[in-house]
């Protein structure tokens, strides 16, 4: 999954977060379980390159070019799907208050945690800025200004569902974008809304995300683990999310075939036993 779907995935959070909130529906266990075991497995990879950078001299010629385009394009992912992270957070948060249940929350917790902890030494990598103007730390601090607003916006649109303040950037600035929002809109003109506001997020973010995506697997592992707690009604296949659709559907074969495999095992083991 490139950059540039995590934008996608978390406009798609946002737009269907009151649907999943509506449906009082617990969490599927196996997805909670994934989500945190892959989000980790993530941050231990941003983790390791971030390291090496802040104990080792930036390179800014020749060869180690290299090492610090590799080091410029796992910030951008680090900041582009803090975007998702926040949001998602915010609904397992909210849910688990609905429900009166303590599985959701913890998760969120620990995995935004871990997230805010590589953001921090992104930041610590951009304030440490020896480049030009138009140098690469200057590129990551304006994507950083703008998924800090787009954050805000996307938060702001779930209204009172969820604890607005508790995970954006600027709280002040995300209540005042949830006061423009008007949730009493008709369901049609909800979506066309919807669809103007991605495409817009699509295109504000094109001209940062040209680069290779260095986790594009954990990535698409991560959103198929998302995508899984969502009911199947709130996809269209043929939509500006028809990506995301494709995703649930192949995250929901692999599932099926993995648990088809646990049940041979379980029948094969039980038939050696049987003959011995």
């Amino acid at each position: 999954m490139h950059a540039r779907e995590l934008i996608d995935l978390a406009a798609f959070i946002a737009a269907q977060g009151p649907i999943l909130l509506g449906s009082m529906r617990q969490i599927p266990a196996a997805a909670l379980a994934h989500y945190w075991t892959v989000s980790k497995c993530r941050l231990d990879r941003w983790n390791r390159t971030l390291r090496h950078a802040q104990t080792s001299p930036l390179p800014v010629r020749g060869e180690a070019l290299a090492a610090l385009r590799n080091l410029q394009v796992v910030c951008e992912e680090i900041l582009i799907s803090e975007m998702p992270t926040r949001i998602w957070s915010s609904l397992l948060t909210a849910l688990d208050y609905q429900i009166g249940s303590s599985e959701a929350q913890p998760v969120a917790a620990n995995v935004l945690g871990g997230h805010l902890e590589a953001s921090n030494r992104v930041l610590s990598i951009i304030s440490y800025n020896p480049y030009t103007p138009t140098g690469p730390g200057n590129e990551l601090n304006r994507l950083r200004r703008l998924t800090e607003r787009w954050t805000d916006l996307l938060l702001a649109s779930l209204g009172s569902l969820v604890r607005i303040a508790d995970f954006a950037h600027d709280a002040a600035r995300a209540e005042e974008f949830s006061r423009d929002f008007d949730r009493s809109q008709q369901p049609g003109i909800r979506k066309q809304a919807w669809n103007l506001l991605t495409a817009s997020l699509r295109e504000t973010f094109d001209p940062y995300l040209r680069h290779v995506t260095p986790n594009a697997d954990l990535n698409t592992r991560i959103a198929g683990a998302i995508l899984a707690c969502f009911p199947v009604e709130v996809f269209d296949s043929t939509g500006i999310y028809h990506s995301l659709w494709n995703l649930r559907v192949s995250t929901m074969t692999a599932n099926a075939q993995q648990l088809v495999d646990q049940l041979l095992a379980a029948d094969s083991g039980s038939a050696v036993v049987a003959d011995q």
